[in-house]
């Protein structure tokens, strides 16, 4: 009876498990991957709580944030006076991914 095949075997199937439960837990930081909700930020909609302003780049949580529509998209503000720069000329914000800031 050959044992060296079954331990192998039994390696390969334990190696092979942790990998999936690593990952189906979220990867190596834990805390998983919906890239299912960046789709639903940029579509305008409020599945994900923290969102971005596109104005200053700071994240805002949309039941407490300000908000204004352009084109048919409601775009998330953590101040009134973003709101208002956005407003002024919505174009020159309207879809441009801003990097993290504050006003």
């Amino acid at each position: 009876m050959n044992t060296g095949g079954l331990g192998g075997l039994l390696w390969f199937l334990a190696l092979g498990a942790f990998f999936y439960f690593m990952m189906r837990m979220g990867g190596c930081g834990g805390g998983g991957h919906d890239n299912r909700s960046d789709d639903r930020q940029r579509q305008g909609g409020t599945a994900k709580s923290r969102l971005k302003d596109p104005v200053c780049g700071m994240e805002v949580e949309a039941a407490k944030a300000k908000t204004s529509v352009f084109v048919g998209r409601t775009y998330y503000f953590c101040s009134n006076d973003c709101r208002e720069k956005f407003e002024a000329d919505p174009a020159s914000y309207a879809g441009k991914e801003r990097s993290g800031g504050g006003c």
